[in-house]
């Protein structure tokens, strides 16, 4: 209670001295103190707001890098495979010609071992022909 009645009187003492002049003087350098202050702080967000941007922009930057590098990782996969895939293709494409060749092959061994069958059954045929008439002279000589 005593300091809160010095406070009170040591302030009433320096409003007493205030002249209403200085008084007007002293406001307007408040008021232009309090210009400076608000320009002050509108620059300051203008700084925040531009350096966040900038971070963001650094930041989108580098997922941007990120995903070219990504991208590019991609396209390279992309190459290989599609190299695999021409190479697997001509493989295939030299078995589906061996395989030709093997059944053009296997028709032709088909085609003569048919053949020799035939001339063989034929050749039975004459040798039993030839027996049977070599049989029926032998009987009618005899």
């Amino acid at each position: 209670s005593d300091l809160r009645e010095k406070t009170i009187s040591g302030l009433a003492k320096e409003t007493s001295l205030i002249r209403p002049s200085e008084m007007a003087a002293q406001q307007a350098q408040v008021m232009h103190a309090c210009e400076m202050l608000g320009d002050i702080a509108n620059m300051v967000a203008k700084a925040e707001q531009g350096r966040s941007t900038r971070v963001v922009g650094d930041s989108l930057k580098e997922a941007v890098v990120a995903q070219q590098r990504i991208v590019s990782t991609l396209k390279e996969q992309i190459v290989a495979h599609q190299s695999y895939l021409h190479k697997i293709a001509a493989r295939n494409k030299e078995l589906e010609t061996a395989l030709d060749t093997a059944v053009r092959r296997l028709k032709n061994e088909q085609t003569k071992s048919r053949d020799l069958e035939v001339e063989n059954k034929a050749l039975r045929i004459k040798t039993l022909d030839t027996d049977l008439r070599a049989s029926q002279s032998k009987r009618g000589c005899g």
